[in-house]
C-alpha cells in the first residue's frame, strides 16, 4: 500500500525508469543494490517537489528488480520546504505518514493498525486530521478497514480508536 496522498514513493514504474545502467548490471548479475532514491520533481500545487528516501533493489523473478523502500522518506519542495515525510513499517508497504502546513505545523497523521472487523482479522488504516494552528488537537479521524487490500469498511470519528462516531449527515469541511 502506497498510502493515500501525492506524498508518497513512486511506483514500481518509476522506479525502473531512474535505475542507472551500472544498477541495472549490478541487478542483473544478481547483486542486491542499495541506494538513496532521488525521485523526479512532481508539481503540487504551484511548486514541484520530489521524495527522497532509502531503496532496496533486488533480483527477481524473471530477470525484473524488485524494489523495496524502507526507512525513512521525505518530500521536499524544491525551495527545502518539508512537505510529507513517511517511514516504512516492514509490513508490506504500509508506512506512518506525516503531513505538514506550510508552517511546519502537523496537519494530517496517517498509519495502519490489525484491527478485528465483524469478527475477521482486518487492517486499519487511521487518517488524523489536526485543527489547523493546533497539530496537538485532533479535528476528526477517517478510518478505512481493508481486508487483502480491498476496502471493506469505511467510518469517521472523533478519536483514533473509533469510540466517538461523528454524528448522522455530518460532512467534512476543513476550512
Amino acid at each position: 500500500m502506497y498510502g493515500f496522498f501525492l506524498y508518497v514513493v513512486a511506483p514500481d514504474r518509476e522506479f525502473r525508469q531512474e535505475m542507472t545502467r551500472a544498477e541495472k548490471v549490478a541487478v542483473a548479475s544478481g547483486q542486491t543494490v542499495t541506494k538513496i532514491q532521488k525521485g523526479s520533481p512532481v508539481l503540487i500545487g504551484h511548486n514541484k517537489s520530489y521524495n527522497q528516501g532509502p531503496l532496496r533493489i533486488k533480483p527477481g523473478k524473471n530477470g525484473k528488480p524488485v524494489f523495496e523502500p524502507f526507512g525513512d522518506w521525505k518530500q521536499v519542495r524544491n525551495t527545502g520546504e518539508l512537505v510529507a515525510e513517511w517511514t516504512y513499517t516492514g509490513v508490506a508497504r504500509e508506512t506512518i505518514e506525516r503531513i505538514y502546513h506550510p508552517d511546519g505545523s502537523l496537519d494530517v497523521l496517517s498509519y495502519t493498525v490489525p484491527a478485528m472487523l465483524n469478527g475477521e482479522s482486518v487492517r486499519e488504516t487511521r487518517l488524523v486530521y489536526f485543527v489547523i494552528g493546533q497539530p496537538a488537537d485532533t479535528l476528526v479521524v477517517h478510518h478505512w478497514f481493508l481486508k487483502h487490500g480491498k476496502e471493506v469498511k469505511t467510518s469517521w470519528s472523533y478519536d483514533a480508536q473509533g469510540k466517538h462516531p461523528v454524528p448522522e449527515g455530518w460532512k467534512f469541511q476543513r476550512f
